[in-house]
């Protein structure tokens, strides 16, 4: 799971880069009905990918330019 994630993060990243001089680093949640808090004006968009062992759900969000 976690080579998983530094793949799908960095692949991410290097594409993100293109539009904004910054990212943060990927956070990995490990189990079921997990929830991660975001601020209120933040909506996340969940992608989700599916293989033989079930769903995993990739959250990304983007902020406004501070």
């Amino acid at each position: 799971m976690g080579e998983l994630t530094n793949m799908v993060a960095g692949h991410a990243t290097t594409q993100v880069a293109q539009f904004s001089p910054t990212s943060s680093s990927p956070g990995v949640i490990v189990g079921t009905n997990n929830a991660v808090p975001f601020s209120g004006r933040l909506t996340p968009t969940t992608i989700p990918f599916k293989c033989e062992r079930g769903t995993i759900g990739l959250d990304v969000v983007f902020c406004p330019p501070a």
